[in-house]
């Protein structure tokens, strides 16, 4: 059985942010869609984020490379961005294996490029965890 990873754009909404979850996708190959954005959000600089999990790979450095954004996850922020986001308040909200969420912003992705495996492994300017108090300070 393929694993499995679900998506979610984050949305402002007034003084609020909405989750709108659109899309599961497989990871049983090297080819998987992203989160397209959401129908109902014709201004797209409402979009503030992606929210997503990348499952176990079952391979322990697989895993470890697995708590950063992919490749294709930056290139889903790069779309979200050309298409109307904020770069300033753009993030990647990643769930890794083990469950913990961490924010990736837009603003950073030069920390995190380019792809380097031992880096990754090593946990090279990874952030921390997310806590509920964390999203409750972002309203």
């Amino acid at each position: 059985m393929p694993a499995v990873a679900y998506a979610g754009n984050i949305i402002k909404v007034g003084d609020r942010f909405e989750l709108y979850l659109d899309q599961l996708f497989t990871y049983d190959s090297d080819e998987f869609s992203i989160a397209r954005r959401p129908s109902n959000a014709s201004d797209r600089s409402r979009i503030v984020g992606l929210i997503h999990n990348h499952p176990s790979y079952g391979e322990q450095n697989k895993d470890l490379v697995g708590r950063y954004p992919s490749r294709k996850d930056w290139a889903s922020a790069d779309l979200a961005v050309a298409q109307g986001a904020s770069a300033a308040a753009y993030s990647l909200f990643l769930a890794d294996s083990r469950g913990i969420v961490r924010e990736f912003k837009y603003s950073d992705k030069q920390l995190y490029g380019p792809f380097q495996e031992a880096g990754f492994v090593r946990g090279d300017n990874l952030p921390g965890q997310i806590t509920t108090s964390d999203c409750m300070a972002k309203q």
